[in-house]
Formats: C-alpha cells, structure tokens, sequence
C-alpha cells in the first residue's frame, strides 16, 4: 500500500525519475498496473523488454524468468543461453508474435535486426554494425537499442529513433562517447510509455545496476 501510494502522489513527476528511486519489484508493477514499458540488463549481454502483458528476453540466461519470447541477438551460441521451453525463440528474418507483442525480423550483414511493436511503441534492436548497414531502409522508429559488442562510430544512430536511442553492450561506453550529443544518461533501467516520450531525442547508456 506505501509503494502504491507514492506512487499516486508523484504521478506530476517525470517518469523515469520516479521509477528510479523505486525497487526493482515496485517498478514492476507499476508498468503492469499503468502500462509502461521497461528496458533494462538481465546479463552481460542480455535484455530484458517488458510491456503491460508480455515481456521478450534478449539472449536470456535465466529459465526462471517470466517471459513469452525470447530473441537471440548476434549469432549467439544457444549452448550457452538458458531458455525456457514453453516460449517462441525468435532467431532470423520473418514475422513473429508472442503475448501481443510483434515482432519482424530483417536481415542485414549476416545478422537480424528486429522492430518490436509494444504497447503502442514501436522500438528497434540490432547490433550497431547491422544496423549500419541496413538503417537508411529501415521506418521510423520511437526507440532504438544498439548493441556495441565492437569499437566504432555510430554517428548514423542518430537517425534511428525520434525519442531514445539506447546503448548497451561491451563497447557501449566509448561508442556513446564518442557521440556529438552533450546530453547523455546513464541508466540501469529505461522506463517508458506511448503517452510519455520525451520531448527530444535521449541518449541513454544502459549499464548494470
């Protein structure tokens, strides 16, 4: 009842100021309860993107973990991932849906790119360098994620999304740095809704907790 009264008490408050002061199991039910979207780390090299209903895993280590789909970003070795077997593995090109959530699969550099369709969000996940390679005939998107499991540029991201442009992965530090953005936000999780985008185009580095 505390968490829920904060909560309504703060609602004039920006939204991810408020979900950054509250604990993870809080801020959880406040996306379920309200609709917002969550973007965090769930591993070294896996995501977590959870909406008001379903929720899709990026590389998922952990079985235990409540969640309808599970993408497989990068090539990676499924030996090494721990996926549950009740989900839709989403692993190339091709439509997919899991829980509401959609899903398109594009090809690029001998990779996949993915737009995810959630709660009312359209937001886009790629490694930078497939993305590079495919961005000037990819739509609109209102958030883009860019993994940077290599050093580079990424000068072109800045077309990918109107409203986020998130980075995680190895080199996202100096990829992020090496942006001409002066605004930049460090943050362990992205919370989000349709009705909230910010203003102006945010550069966020995601980073463990």
């Amino acid at each position: 009842m505390q968490a829920s009264a904060l909560i309504i008490g703060q609602r004039g408050r920006d939204v991810k100021e408020i979900a950054a002061c509250l604990p993870l199991w809080t801020v959880r039910i406040w996306c379920a309860s309200i609709g917002y979207m969550e973007i965090s780390l769930t591993g070294s090299n896996s995501l977590k993107i959870r909406g008001k209903h379903a929720a899709v895993y990026v590389n998922p280590q952990d079985k235990t973990a409540n969640y309808n789909a599970a993408i497989l970003l990068g090539n990676p070795a499924k030996s090494l991932l721990k996926i549950r077997d009740d989900v839709v593995i989403i692993d190339g090109p091709g439509e997919y849906e899991a829980g509401g959530i959609k899903i398109t699969g594009i090809w690029s550099d001998n990779q996949t790119v993915y737009t995810i369709s959630i709660d009312n969000l359209e937001v886009l996940l790629g490694d930078r360098e497939a993305l590079e390679k495919v961005y000037q005939k990819l739509k609109e998107h209102q958030i883009a994620i860019v993994y940077s499991g290599s050093p580079g540029g990424a000068a072109f991201a800045t077309s990918l999304a109107t409203k986020a442009l998130i980075f995680t992965g190895e080199h996202a530090r100096e990829v992020v740095d090496s942006l001409a953005k002066e605004e930049k936000k460090e943050l362990t999780k992205y919370v989000v809704t349709a009705e909230k985008l910010p203003v102006e185009t945010e550069t966020i580095l995601l980073a463990s907790s």
